[in-house]
């Protein structure tokens, strides 16, 4: 017991209170990391191999390449944002059981926005592939 309580005498309740966990998060600008993996290290290294190509032979072709394709990434990463920005991450609580049996937790995707989400991938890094079940739902709609 904490000092505070014990002079009050009160041993149930000391020291402040948590608020309860949230069982849905939106994805906002905050929550959202965009993270360049294996291949767009590779790719940036060979798009700086190009521009250094085109550098040295002074090559404005080669510049032009380099520029668009580096352009490319960068609205992909865009793209790749928006399509992430605005989602609801729910956890949806295991039905009652008893001690020993199997729980099973459901993580949600909802789209509470009218726009359409494309190629999303769910997965826990090198973790075992679990019987992922999949729903598609219409944008807009909730369960």
């Amino acid at each position: 017991m904490c000092r505070r309580c014990w002079a009050r005498s009160a041993p149930i309740g000391c020291g402040p209170r948590r608020p309860a966990a949230a069982t849905a998060v939106t994805l906002t600008h905050r929550r959202i990391a965009l993270r360049p993996s294996r291949r767009g290290a590779a790719f940036t290294l060979v798009l700086l191999g190009q521009w250094l190509a085109a550098y040295n032979y002074n090559n404005n072709l080669a510049y032009l390449l380099a520029y668009l394709l580096a352009g490319v990434a960068l609205v992909a990463t865009l793209h790749a944002y928006r399509n992430l920005a605005g989602l609801e991450i729910c956890l949806v609580p295991p039905a009652p059981g008893f001690a020993g049996d199997r729980a099973v937790w459901r993580l949600e995707l909802r789209n509470p926005t009218g726009l359409p989400r494309r190629a999303l991938t769910v997965g826990l890094g090198a973790a075992p592939r679990w019987p992922w079940k999949w729903r598609r739902a219409p944008p807009g709609s909730r369960p």
